[in-house]
C-alpha cells in the first residue's frame, strides 16, 4: 500500500501512520524498508537502527563538511592494516540536518543523567549523525514519541522538519496525534 504510494508520489516529504496497537503500522514500515534497503533507514521503537543490509558508519566532520568512512578493515576492528579511510563530501542537502543533530547531541551530552526518552532521542540523533546519509532518501520511524515529554516531542518534530528539508522522505508509525499536530 505505502510502497506503491512511494513509487507514484515522489513529491511528499512526510507521512504519518496513526493507529492502535496491532493495526499493522510496524509491519508496514518493515515492508517498505525491505523494498528500499539501500535507500532507507528504519529506526525502531527502541531508538535503534534496524540493520538488514550494511549501512556505513562514519565520522562526520561538520567543519570540513566531510564524511570520513573507515576502511572495511578498520570497520571490523583490524587496526593493524594500512587501509586508507575514504573521505566524501557531505551532500549539501543534508548539511543543516547534521548540524541540527550535532547541536542537539551536544545539548544532551551536557545533561547529568538521561531519562529513557532522552537516551532514545540521543540514540536517534546519533544514528542520523553517524550514518552515511548521502544515498539515503527515506527514513522510517517506529513510534519515536515513546517516553518523550513535550519538549523532546517538539525536538522529534523539528528533526522531521530538517529531514524533510534535506529531501529525505519520512514515514512515522505512531500512536500520538500530538506528534502529528506538531
Amino acid at each position: 500500500m505505502l510502497e506503491n504510494y512511494l513509487e507514484n508520489n515522489s513529491d511528499f516529504s512526510y507521512k504519518f501512520i496513526l493507529g492502535s496497537n496491532g493495526s499493522g503500522k510496524t509491519h508496514t514500515l518493515n515492508e517498505i524498508y525491505k523494498s528500499y534497503p539501500s535507500r532507507a533507514l528504519l529506526i525502531t521503537e527502541d531508538g535503534e537502527l534496524k540493520i538488514e543490509s550494511t549501512k556505513r558508519k562514519v565520522h562526520t566532520d561538520i567543519e570540513k563538511q566531510k564524511y570520513v568512512i573507515p576502511s572495511d578493515e578498520r570497520m571490523y576492528g583490524n587496526r593493524d592494516r594500512d587501509e586508507v579511510d575514504i573521505i566524501v563530501d557531505i551532500e549539501e542537502r543534508i548539511f543543516e540536518l547534521l548540524k541540527f543533530c550535532n547541536e542537539k547531541i551536544s545539548h544532551l551530552d551536557k545533561m547529568q543523567s538521561l531519562s529513557r526518552g532522552q537516551q532514545k532521542i540521543k540514540n536517534i540523533l546519533t544514528i542520523i549523525y553517524t550514518t552515511f546519509l548521502n544515498p539515503i532518501d527515506i527514513l522510517l520511524f517506529d513510534e519515536p514519541e515513546n517516553f518523550l515529554d513535550d519538549y523532546f516531542l517538539k525536538m522529534i518534530s523539528d528533526l522531521i522538519a530538517f529531514l524533510s528539508k534535506s529531501k529525505i522522505k519520512v514515514i512515522v508509525a505512531t500512536h500520538s496525534s500530538r506528534l502529528c499536530e506538531l
